[in-house]
């Protein structure tokens, strides 16, 4: 058992920089420096090509440029992405970072930097970030005595690169696999794709969608009044579209939002489709009524038509509805392109006879993605196990060789917020 201590005693957390809207520039400029914001800061490393700049006289303090071997954290993002950490690597040094992140800079006289990094990775410490975060409506914090308050076991450093080096052997196994079951489903993907384009390769007569089905989109109440939020009538988000039946949603607004915004009901077993943003052109039923954000179509149902064809349908035209999208790089499906696309006007005993052919074709390839699903799972939680032992000392053999870290140094050094 080592012993533990507050991050305080052994890091220092250092603030981002705080700028307007209108400061930011999405390429350099004279005087300029790039900054990581939290669409920058990645799980596996900084997005280089999601970073802003700003002007370089904003930076107060030499502390507030990224070394090798810093950790953003991120301090304000959804609950679920709160506490999240970013390893900083030599390409990486000289850029600096926004006021919604926060750079933790372990000192290695106690601490390894990796050794760090993977315990904020470790399940127990993200638990007590999240438990620990203040939620509003639709952010989480968590302040810096929050994170420095956090404690760490510390044993000699000569240890904690052993426990790196076990850990990351252990760890390339576990992502090669994870590579290999990545490629798989991206090949079940295209099966799926080129089955469907050779189911609909016949020639038919076809309507444009507007003629069979009716069709609208939905609305976002004012966050601004939160009497509009925590009721009991469920709200769509487009992220929560991923080819499912939705049954729940993550939020619920008010009988006041509907009279007061453009959201409105739709029936259940309507289609909904999302129009922008990370998950466009994905597909859900609804399983019960709900209503949407705009961000989101809803194709009511129609007793002459069978649904699950149309969705199958609009499964084929995906790319190509992608592709009519306008914008530039996060493309727009508007509604009047949805409305004009021809749809094939077949018998209803015609379309249940290719949706059971589809299904038939899809059986197997849904047994697989459902098994690499659970090993992609089982392969997340192997990793959380192997932290586990590495932090309870279990993972490495400890050598009585090794050089201790000097508590004594520990009860007077004192991490900050810079």
């Amino acid at each position: 058992q080592r012993p533990l201590v507050y991050l305080s005693a052994c890091a220092c957390l250092i603030r981002g920089v705080a700028f307007s809207k209108n400061m930011r520039q999405a390429f350099p400029a004279e005087d300029s420096i790039p900054i990581v914001t939290t669409k920058a800061a990645q799980e596996d490393g900084i997005d280089h090509t999601k970073l802003y700049f700003i002007p370089q006289k904003l930076i107060k303090r030499s502390e507030q440029i990224l070394r090798t071997d810093d950790i953003i954290i991120s301090i304000a993002n959804s609950l679920e992405l709160v506490g999240r950490v970013t390893p900083v690597r030599a390409e990486d040094a000289g850029l600096t970072w926004g006021a919604f992140l926060g750079v933790l800079r372990a000192d290695s006289k106690f601490l390894f930097p990796r050794f760090l990094y993977l315990y904020l990775k470790y399940g127990k410490t993200k638990e007590f970030f999240k438990k620990n975060a203040k939620t509003t409506t639709n952010i989480s914090n968590i302040s810096s005595d929050t994170i420095l308050s956090c404690s760490i076991p510390i044993p000699p450093l000569a240890e904690q690169k052993r426990i790196v080096k076990k850990i990351e052997e252990l760890f390339a196994v576990i992502d090669k696999n994870i590579k290999q079951l990545e490629q798989t489903q991206q090949a079940l993907i295209q099966y799926r794709q080129s089955m469907l384009q050779k189911i609909f390769s016949f020639s038919m007569e076809s309507r444009s969608l507007s003629t069979l089905f009716k069709t609208a989109s939905g609305g976002t109440p004012s966050r601004k009044n939160p009497q509009f939020y925590n009721g009991d009538i469920p709200w769509v988000k487009s992220g929560e579209l991923g080819y499912n039946l939705i049954t729940r949603t993550e939020e619920y607004i008010s009988e006041d939002a509907l009279q007061n915004s453009s959201a409105k009901v739709f029936p259940k077993d309507s289609l909904l489709l999302a129009l922008y943003g990370a998950t466009i052109g994905k597909m859900a039923f609804l399983g019960i009524p709900a209503a949407t954000n705009q961000a989101v179509c809803c194709i009511f149902p129609n007793a002459e038509y069978n649904m699950t064809f149309l969705y199958y349908f609009l499964l084929h035209k995906q790319k190509y509805l992608i592709s009519q999208g306008k914008g530039g790089a996060q493309k727009n499906i508007s509604q009047e392109i949805l409305k004009n696309l021809p749809i094939p006007l077949i018998s209803l005993p015609e379309q249940q006879a290719i949706v059971a052919k589809i299904e038939k074709a899809f059986a197997c390839a849904d047994k697989a993605q459902a098994a690499i699903s659970t090993a992609l799972q089982q392969a997340k939680q192997l990793k959380q196990s192997i932290l586990k032992r590495a932090f309870e000392g279990k993972l490495v053999p400890q050598d009585p060789n090794d050089k201790p870290v000097d508590l004594s140094q520990l009860k007077t050094h004192k991490g900050k917020t810079k």
